[in-house]
């Protein structure tokens, strides 16, 4: 009689879609979790340990390969993932002056990169402002804005500049000894002192 040739059978792979993940988790059980009704071994693409970066319908792909291979078909699966942006804080730094001084450079810090990245990776960096010019003393907000990039959502923090008031300066002169008819006003009795730079004006 004739040999006939049995087909290889195809084996069914199980896989669910992977939930969620957020920029910075790594590819691993949770989402590398598919099962086959054979014997064999499970190959994934990318494999565990992957970063991807966020964005939406990230493929997954896994090859069945199994131990039998007179009978049984090698088969591949795959599903999507959805990673989500990283939250990256941006905090501006409050600032003191006192009245009448500079205003100071203003400047915030970062918080939430994954992975040992800094700012050198954003696509666009945040950009800080405050008010210009001449100010009153008071408080007023300093405001970090702007920034954009393809793995991280920016959560903002403001910060605040203290003005403080002009300093009342402490003048310090003790009375002169008494003088003769005759004698001129001079430095000898015209001699007060403060701690704060200006020029005195006598009368007389």
């Amino acid at each position: 009689g004739e040999l006939t040739l049995a087909s290889k059978a195809n084996p069914t792979i199980t896989w669910n879609t992977p939930s969620d993940i957020v920029y910075g988790e790594l590819l691993g059980d949770k989402q590398l979790n598919a099962t086959c009704n054979a014997y064999g071994t499970l190959v994934y693409e990318p494999a565990a340990g992957t970063l991807l970066g966020a964005g939406d319908m990230k493929e997954l792909k896994v090859t069945f390969e199994p131990f039998d291979t007179i009978n049984i078909n090698k088969v591949s699966k795959i599903v999507y993932v959805d990673v989500q942006k990283a939250v990256l804080t941006v905090k501006a730094n409050d600032k003191i002056v006192n009245y009448g001084d500079t205003l100071p450079v203003l400047s915030f810090s970062y918080s939430g990169f994954i992975n040992d990245e800094n700012a050198g990776v954003l696509d666009v960096l945040p950009t800080i402002t405050s008010i210009d010019g001449v100010v009153e003393a008071g408080t007023y907000p300093i405001v970090v804005s702007g920034g954009a990039d393809n793995n991280y959502i920016f959560e903002y923090e403001n910060g605040t500049l203290t003005v403080k008031p002009r300093l009342n300066p402490v003048v310090i002169w003790e009375n002169p000894s008494s003088i003769t008819y005759g004698t001129a006003l001079s430095q000898v009795q015209l001699n007060a002192k403060t701690d704060v730079a200006g020029t005195f004006v006598y009368t007389p």
